[in-house]
């Protein structure tokens, strides 16, 4: 826990040097070395809070009826787990769409480049900036992490609503979604000042 105060930001130098001596500078498997070992803590910590929750009078009452602990995380914790999954998921995938820092200094040559890296070269030159180039670019981030939303969402929300609940539900969620779009095309302008 008092390791997740600290920013990733810090250990920039270390990881760079250890990805350097591992020979995997300039290597798209160093950033996926580090984007699976930074998201594990995090997911760890979120999974831990969420099944700490879920009632331990469920594994007790399908133990009596017969079922054996495979069976009982397979058909009874699982189902009860998916939001948390899919809050994973989505903040797994979403992390490293949005990451500019540790992949510019990892990935060096331009056809290594990752997407964030290529939409700041678009916009970084003050005379040949091409911004509708950057615009599309920066669609090409949030529509698959839309999608993802999409998919998932049902899976989010799962508790049951009213009709008018659904539908204020349904507004919340082209809010957020509006929402998340918004702050990808911005994440991408931030890095161009």
């Amino acid at each position: 826990m008092l390791l997740q105060m600290i920013p990733q930001f810090s250990a920039l130098i270390a990881i760079f040097v250890l990805a350097q001596m591992l020979g995997l500078i300039n290597s798209h498997l160093a950033l996926i070395l580090i984007y699976a070992g930074g998201q594990i803590p995090m997911n760890t910590y979120l999974m831990k809070g969420y099944l700490d929750a879920i009632p331990k009078d469920l594994d007790e009452s399908a133990r009596m009826d017969g079922a054996g602990h495979f069976r009982i995380f397979i058909q009874i914790i699982m189902p009860l787990a998916k939001p948390i999954l899919a809050v994973v998921a989505i903040n797994s995938f979403t992390g490293p769409l949005g990451d500019f820092i540790i992949s510019s200094v990892i990935v060096r040559s331009p056809e290594m480049y990752t997407l964030p890296i290529g939409l700041y070269n678009l916009v970084s030159d003050k005379m040949g900036a091409s911004y509708t180039t950057f615009a599309a670019g920066a669609l090409l981030i949030a529509i698959p992490v839309a999608l993802l939303f999409l998919v998932l969402k049902k899976t989010i929300c799962i508790r049951p609503y009213t009709r008018r609940h659904k539908r204020i539900r349904g507004d919340l969620m082209k809010k957020w979604l509006l929402v998340t779009v918004v702050f990808f095309l911005s994440d991408g302008i931030r890095y161009s000042a």
